[in-house]
């Protein structure tokens, strides 16, 4: 996907279809979490689409369910964080309400 001249669109494509694998395929969580991993590397790598808080956000709901709190809610914090550089906090919290769903209320912080 790397190797056509249209980098950026071929990134986004990428990225678009790891959102839909979790998205659509929630339960599929060993094969989504690898693919996350390696979207969010690439698109961190060439910072060509701000779509990586958004599969951050669901990989902190994959750790959260596999109980690994804290792991879950740095990434949490990550992807928020990020979604905030961008968003306004309305705007940020449904996004992450979306993804998260009942999860976000655990994962946020009492300064939060």
């Amino acid at each position: 996907y790397i190797a056509n001249r249209n980098r950026r669109f071929d990134i986004n494509l990428m990225a678009m279809a790891a959102y839909n694998l979790c998205e659509f395929f929630p339960g599929d969580a060993e094969p989504n979490i690898l693919c996350l991993d390696e979207t969010i590397r690439i698109l961190r790598k060439h910072r060509c689409s701000n779509m990586w808080e958004e599969l951050v956000l669901y990989k902190a709901r994959y750790a959260y369910d596999r109980g690994e709190l804290a792991e879950a809610r740095t990434l949490f914090l990550s992807g928020y964080y990020s979604l905030l550089a961008f968003s306004r906090k309305e705007e940020a919290d449904r996004r992450a309400k979306k993804i998260l769903k009942e999860r976000l209320e655990i994962l946020r912080t009492p300064e939060q």
